[in-house]
């Protein structure tokens, strides 16, 4: 699955040359977890996992991160975080304090994924054109990290709440889908299952009014990169790399985190925005400008240079 085991890891280190890891999750500075949520063992040396429902200190937790603790000690290993959320956990890590950090985000392409016409992306993919399209998705979309239990809950709010927006809503969800998910939500859901057509990707994402991701665990998402990136402004809860991403009423809405209602009250303000063209124009310049391909590769550029003066000095 495109994973590197520590043995793999081990002969990289063992060439001598510098190492740029770029971390997507938290996995290079725990012991075994990609998220450690509100845990901070890893600032030590882990044991007594959560996720394992341990109460055990040499767990396999522990054990993994002596391991790594032991590999990583002389190595030369250049961290690169997809945020600085992630950066910031790598900066206390016991595993990777001390080594060298950087937040750079992942790239996109804006010549592709960038703004058409609301209308003729709906018509492309047979959705209602007078009604408020409301997009979620994930590669497992009933995965509970995702969030999706807020979701129906932060609808159910609306219902009570926002009934003059709510009675025009309807959900369109991309990704895996395990269950039958028509039944979980009163609005209609427009179930799109997984994209492989990048036009149908853009498409699906101009046809929205806005993206939200109630998600418990993010880095820095893509989906809301590309999202911002077509102008469709988006709502999500403040966790990991969100509010570095979404701007809190300049170009979407940061949810506090796990209160659906407060999802709900940002989904309606979106929807409701007196000039949503301006939140719409907002995100697209935030990713030109933030995450373009030439912007982050300059910053890469700028890393290996450096690397490669120090090698040369070394040597």
């Amino acid at each position: 699955h495109g994973f590197l085991s520590l043995n793999d890891i081990k002969k990289l280190l063992k060439t001598g040359k510098p190492v740029v890891w770029t971390m997507h999750d938290m996995w290079p500075c725990t012991g075994i977890c990609h998220h450690a949520r509100e845990c901070t063992r890893y600032q030590m040396e882990c044991g007594k996992c959560f996720h394992l429902d341990s109460s055990i200190q040499n767990d396999l937790s522990h054990s993994v991160f002596l391991k790594k603790k032991k590999l990583f000690r002389n190595s030369r290993i250049t961290c690169v975080c997809c945020s600085n959320w992630l950066a910031k956990r790598a900066n206390i890590s016991a595993l990777t304090q001390g080594k060298s950090v950087f937040s750079i985000s992942n790239p996109i392409d804006t010549s592709v994924f960038m703004q058409r016409e609301k209308k003729k992306a709906r018509e492309q993919l047979g959705l209602p054109r007078d009604k408020y399209l409301l997009l979620f998705g994930a590669v497992n979309v009933t995965d509970k990290r995702k969030g999706m239990d807020y979701l129906i809950e932060g609808l159910k709010r609306m219902k009570q709440n926002f009934k003059d927006i709510y009675d025009d809503l309807e959900l369109v969800v991309f990704g895996q889908l395990k269950t039958e998910i028509n039944s979980f939500f009163d609005v209609p859901v427009h179930p799109m299952n997984f994209l492989k057509d990048e036009e149908k990707i853009v498409d699906l994402y101009n046809a929205a009014d806005l993206f939200v991701t109630p998600s418990l665990e993010e880095n820095l998402p893509n989906t809301i990169m590309e999202a911002m990136s077509c102008g469709t402004p988006c709502v999500g809860f403040n966790i990991g790399g969100i509010p570095e991403m979404i701007d809190h009423k300049k170009n979407g809405y940061v949810a506090e985190y796990k209160n659906a209602e407060d999802l709900a009250k940002g989904i309606d303000w979106v929807i409701n925005h007196s000039d949503y063209q301006k939140l719409a124009s907002n995100a697209r310049e935030k990713v030109v400008k933030s995450y373009g391909e030439s912007i982050v590769a300059k910053q890469y550029m700028n890393i290996y240079t450096d690397l490669l003066h120090q090698n040369r000095k070394i040597f």
